[in-house]
């Protein structure tokens, strides 16, 4: 069975609902996670409606009753926009202090939507002031979140990442001891991993190892055991630090951990990646893309073949 879950171990922690639906609701501290996820849902709005503009500025020119320039300078703007929120959201030390500069950036749009509304009500048609009445409310609820999120900070650091946790379990119809000789050679996981080129043990034995991994696509990285339960359980703790580039913009954090519990003449076998995802919504929905069930499920199908095959041949 494989699971797909956040993780709330860590107070004060909210579902994604609960971000959604319960702005009010202000906690002690989250570590930035509520202006994460606002800062989020500002870059993926933006990103779209400044690709709504640029792709179909020929037909919306006439429809908003404005030259077309003027919408692909708009649209490429909101782009340009989106690409600095989720580099602050890779940047986590930085986003307490962008916060504020998007913020003033959001209500400089709400302002001059205002004024040319109120001002100038004939520069734009019907359709067109109706659309921008309606962007602008969607902004100005954007900045009541980023303002509910900034207050919901609190005293501590500004991590601005949500926890996850990535899990599949499954009963191999082996011996434990079979099993664990198996699942506990590091150096030879990428022989089961779909997209893991290469991994090698470079020091160490039990906790305290240390393991390169290369990707398929010639990425490398190391990972470090953090615990070693022999016949039981370990875990591999990844140093973010040395991920490819497009890895350590997503992760804060990542885990793997192998648990094997007897189960009469079979073993059950939980694998479970946890970890820490910045980018607000977008990070959350890019975990669980890259850990979707077919991917975990490839990793236990690889190892339960190579443990039931032989027997069953005999």
């Amino acid at each position: 069975m494989a699971e797909l879950r956040e993780s709330h171990r860590e107070p004060p922690a909210f579902r994604p609902s609960d971000d959604l639906e319960h702005a009010a609701l202000v906690s002690d501290g989250d570590g930035g996670r509520t202006l994460a996820t606002a800062i989020s849902i500002n870059a993926v709005f933006s990103a779209v409606s400044g690709l709504v503009l640029l792709a179909g500025a020929p037909g919306l020119s006439g429809l908003f009753g404005v030259d077309i320039w003027l919408l692909v300078g708009i649209g490429g703007g909101l782009i340009g926009f989106a690409g600095v929120l989720i580099w602050l959201l890779a940047e986590p030390g930085k986003l307490a202090a962008g916060a504020k500069w998007v913020l003033a950036a959001d209500i400089t749009w709400i302002a001059g939507a205002i004024v040319l509304l109120a001002g100038l009500p004939t520069v734009l048609s019907t359709t067109g002031r109706l659309a921008l009445v309606a962007v602008t409310v969607v902004v100005a609820a954007i900045v009541v979140r980023q303002i509910t999120g900034m207050r919901r900070h609190g005293p501590g650091p500004m991590l601005a990442t949500s926890a996850i946790t990535l899990r599949i379990q499954r009963t191999i119809a082996a011996p434990t001891d079979r099993v664990w000789q198996l699942v506990a050679d590091a150096g030879d996981y990428a022989r089961f991993a779909p997209g893991i080129a290469s991994t090698r043990i470079v020091a160490g034995q039990g906790e305290g190892m240390v393991r390169v991994c290369r990707d398929d696509k010639g990425g490398e990285w190391s990972e470090t055991c953090t615990l070693w339960d022999s016949g039981h359980r370990y875990r591999m703790s990844v140093d973010v630090d040395s991920y490819p580039a497009h890895y350590q913009m997503l992760l804060a954090e990542l885990t793997q951990t192998w648990t094997l519990e007897p189960a009469g003449h079979s073993t059950h076998i939980r694998l479970e990646f946890d970890g820490r995802v910045k980018l607000g919504i977008i990070g959350r929905l890019a975990a669980k893309l890259l850990g979707n069930r077919r991917r975990l499920e490839a990793i236990l199908d690889t190892y339960e073949r190579e443990l039931t095959v032989p027997v069953q041949g005999n």
